[in-house]
């Protein structure tokens, strides 16, 4: 976190920021907090990857089919892919 704050900070050292001021300091508050979000959203989908890769079972429980390569954005609840529930749901059946 502190390489990223470091980051955020070296990218205004040639600047004319006035620290001085509430709106730079409130635009500089945000740029180092979005910069820690995308790094620790980043590191979360890393891990859950590199989780997923080595555990057993990512198995959609509707159609059968592997799941540890979905991204995660498109599993529904538990292992299962989100588009089978949805279709399941719509229709009360895969298929």
């Amino acid at each position: 976190m502190k390489e990223t704050i470091k980051r955020v900070l070296n990218r205004h050292k040639d600047g004319q920021g006035n620290m001085a001021s509430e709106s730079f300091r409130d635009m500089l508050a945000n740029e180092i907090w979005n910069n820690i979000w995308q790094d620790l959203e980043a590191d979360a989908i890393k891990d859950e990857q590199e989780g997923r890769g080595q555990q057993t079972g990512w198995t959609c429980s509707i159609c059968g089919e592997s799941t540890s390569n979905v991204e995660y954005d498109y599993i529904g609840s538990g292992t299962n892919h989100l588009k089978c529930e949805l279709e399941r749901d719509r229709t009360g059946s895969i298929g």
